[in-house]
């Protein structure tokens, strides 16, 4: 399966969700940004938006 197909089944599993499934996909979203600022030794968090903004935002340097 790829990144498009599971994109889409993700996207149709989450218009089915309940709140239990949003609580623990918003936990596994935390843990993952949690271990991915650890890893990069980043001292301030950022959220999930803030994350794929700055994916997206050209380079100004």
């Amino acid at each position: 399966m790829g990144l498009p197909e599971l994109k889409q089944k993700i996207q149709m599993q989450i218009e089915n969700a309940d709140e239990r499934l949003f609580r623990i996909v918003s936990s596994v979203f935390d843990n993952y940004l949690n271990e991915d600022l650890s890893d990069n030794k980043t001292l301030n968090s950022k959220t999930l938006l803030e994350k794929k903004s700055d994916r997206r935002s050209p380079c100004t340097s």
